[in-house]
């Protein structure tokens, strides 16, 4: 009985916490970007969410789950507001006005030229990526992650699939392949080619281990 009445609290409190963020509603509904925000939700509740609240009612609910995405996880509020910034006019400009109230995560900064569907950003803080830079399908970007410029304005092309760990730096014009792996801390400054895993100072390039 006690479990149960844990339970009811839990859905209690997630509700009353979802609901708080129905205004952000607004702006999906008015963006131009709304597959791709789908996309992004499917992919972050694929990894965390879903797991988290798999006893809740509803939980499958495809606006249950953006709004829970929207009042929990602080970095998909900042893929959320650049997903608006890129979806026409009357998103952007609702997104902007209730960005004063919701707030994403702190100093993580998108600006890439394009982003692929299904970005998932974990943790976030003090991540940049800048304004020229373009980023594949179903990535996922840690804590800490530089994708930048090198010694000119050229900013990495990053393919589909691809993995950056906390504190690695991507610069300079160059390509990273499919499938890629960059570790924690690497360095990596040249053309990477697809599958491998790139890690070290500068880094260096491994076959990436079968995962069965």
């Amino acid at each position: 009985m006690a479990r149960a009445l844990w339970h009811r609290v839990q859905a209690l409190s997630f509700w009353v916490r979802i609901c708080t963020a129905a205004p952000l509603l607004l702006a999906y509904w008015l963006t131009g970007a709304r597959a791709l925000i789908r996309a992004d939700a499917e992919r972050w509740m694929s990894i965390s969410a879903e797991q988290q609240w798999k006893w809740l009612p509803h939980r499958r609910a495809k606006t249950v789950q953006l709004l829970y995405l929207l009042a929990y996880p602080r970095p998909f509020r900042n893929v959320f507001y650049y997903r608006t910034e890129h979806g026409g006019i009357a998103g952007r400009v609702t997104a902007k006005a209730l960005r004063v109230l919701y707030r994403g995560e702190v100093a993580l900064e998108l600006h890439a030229a394009s982003i692929g569907p299904g970005l998932y950003i974990a943790h976030g803080f003090a991540t940049i990526v800048v304004w020229n830079a373009v980023i594949g399908a179903n990535c996922w970007l840690h804590q800490n992650v530089t994708i930048g410029w090198g010694s000119g304005d050229g900013a990495p092309r990053i393919g589909d699939d691809v993995t950056i760990y906390t504190g690695a730096v991507v610069i300079g014009d160059i390509a990273v392949g499919d499938g890629v792996i960059v570790g924690a801390n690497a360095v990596v400054a040249r053309d990477v080619p697809a599958g491998v895993v790139a890690r070290g100072v500068p880094a260096t390039y491994h076959p990436r281990r079968p995962t069965s």
